[in-house]
């Protein structure tokens, strides 16, 4: 029987794509092979780009496929992205042998393949003091490691002695539950990925470690492994958060819709279909650049120059894509618009082009160091139906220095890193932060979106 609350719809469209993929899942060494690229690809950058890691998806298929490196990065963002690629083999590995079953010590082996070797991480004391703590790959916790949550509470995860114990427990529990052939497998999922969450047996790789075995179970009963993607984080995180609170519905709910993509990827290859994504050939071309740059020099100073051609090919590109996603949001709100702030206090109303908005910006700001340009976009007057109305506003701030300048705001990671003034976002760029920010907004205005 299905659990309550699903969505019976859901169920009906993942039945159909899993007996259509059980009808054509064998298959060619073509389709398999640009199947397996694609899947490997985007397996690796998302599951990584989640935990914080900076590469962009053209940087993990050029070090991936090619083997080289290129980009401003800490050593250790390339090597665990190797290691992750590692673990997926290994995981595939696990899967394909029907002789035998998951146990505790492949779960610690996957950790051990993610981090690879011991090393040395900030850490917080129970009494908020900061210290470093010593991360031993495969190892379980010696030490809490809680977490401060967003609004300043300490979330608990099961203490060092709690957890040899829990982890047995769940590990045998998963492993009798993938034998049995009457259970709901997604909802399996969602349980076992829950729970390992918040035991959080391990001191890093927490969260590639179960989505590692989320795949590993999907693979090995036959279905397609899932990719939870980047733009997808604030969602899945918060699908968890509901299932802290004792309602595993939504996550269950988000881990339907990540079958549903992952089968119908799977199906498409089969009959030969493209597999590429809107924005992926620019993905590829943005690799077949970066491969053919030269090494970069010290980033020069902003002079009125390199303003012009900043704003021209980055920022004003940008700003058009976000407001180009939102529009639709205008058929519900009396009013979608913007204005630009320095943080000098200069306020522009929204009838000037953007280019003398921000023109005004840095004549106010003068020859400061540093200094920030916020873009106020403003969603006046929801009229939707049986819903009182309210107004939301988000701020994406453009932060300013020197050589240098960070994007920060709405759906825009908090890795992200400073920018070269004298390197334009690229397509690829820009589509993924306009995408990213106008989820966030629709997420928002979904959420408040709701019946009196």
């Amino acid at each position: 029987m299905d659990s309550p609350g699903i969505s019976a719809d859901i169920l009906t469209q993942i039945s159909m794509l899993k007996s259509e993929w059980d009808r054509v899942r064998i298959l060619s060494a073509e389709n398999d092979a640009r199947l397996w690229r694609k899947l490997r690809l985007d397996w690796n950058y998302h599951s990584n780009h989640i935990e914080g890691n900076t590469l962009t998806y053209g940087e993990t298929e050029l070090l991936l496929i090619s083997g080289k490196t290129t980009g401003q990065h800490d050593i250790r963002e390339f090597e665990e992205m190797k290691a992750h690629d590692v673990a997926i083999q290994h995981v595939r590995d696990l899967a394909a042998d029907a002789s035998r079953q998951l146990t505790e010590g492949d779960v610690r082996d996957l950790n051990r393949i993610l981090l690879k070797e011991p090393f040395w991480k900030e850490a917080i004391t129970p009494s908020g003091a900061a210290s470093r703590k010593q991360i031993i790959p495969g190892d379980y916790k010696a030490t809490p490691n809680n977490v401060r949550t967003a609004t300043g509470e300490i979330f608990e995860f099961a203490t060092p002695e709690e957890t040899p114990r829990q982890m047995q427990e769940l590990v045998s529990w998963f492993r009798d539950q993938l034998e049995n052939e009457d259970v709901n497998l997604i909802r399996v999922l969602a349980v076992f990925h829950h729970r390992f969450s918040v035991t959080h047996p391990f001191d890093d790789g927490n969260g590639r470690t179960m989505r590692l075995i989320v795949n590993y179970a999907l693979m090995r009963k036959g279905w397609m492994p899932i990719v939870i993607r980047t733009e997808d984080k604030k969602a899945y995180l918060g699908a968890l958060s509901a299932a802290d609170a004792g309602n595993l519905e939504p996550f269950t709910e988000f881990l339907e819709l990540q079958v549903v993509r992952s089968l119908e990827l799977g199906i498409k290859a089969a009959r030969g279909e493209e597999l590429e994504e809107p924005e992926d050939w620019m993905k590829e071309m943005e690799l077949f650049v970066r491969a053919n740059l030269t090494k970069e020099g010290p980033a020069p100073r902003l002079d009125a120059a390199l303003r012009e051609q900043w704003l021209n090919h980055s920022i004003f590109p940008l700003l058009d894509a976000v407001l180009l996603k939102v529009q639709p949001l205008k058929k519900v709100f009396s009013l979608v618009d913007y204005e630009i702030r320095s943080s000098y206090g200069g306020g522009f109303s929204s009838k000037p082009s953007k280019k003398d908005y921000i023109a005004s910006a840095f004549k106010i700001a003068g020859n400061q160091e540093s200094f920030q340009v916020k873009l106020a976009l403003e969603l006046k007057t929801f009229s939707g139906a049986g819903i009182p109305p309210f107004d939301l506003a988000f701020d994406l701030i453009i932060k300013v220095e020197l050589s240098r300048y960070q994007l920060i705001g709405p759906g825009i990671p908090d890795q992200m890193p400073l920018l070269r003034y004298d390197n334009p976002l690229s397509n690829v760029q820009i589509e993924q932060l306009s995408s990213s920010i106008a989820r966030h907004v629709f997420e928002q205005v979904k959420n408040k979106a709701v019946p009196a």
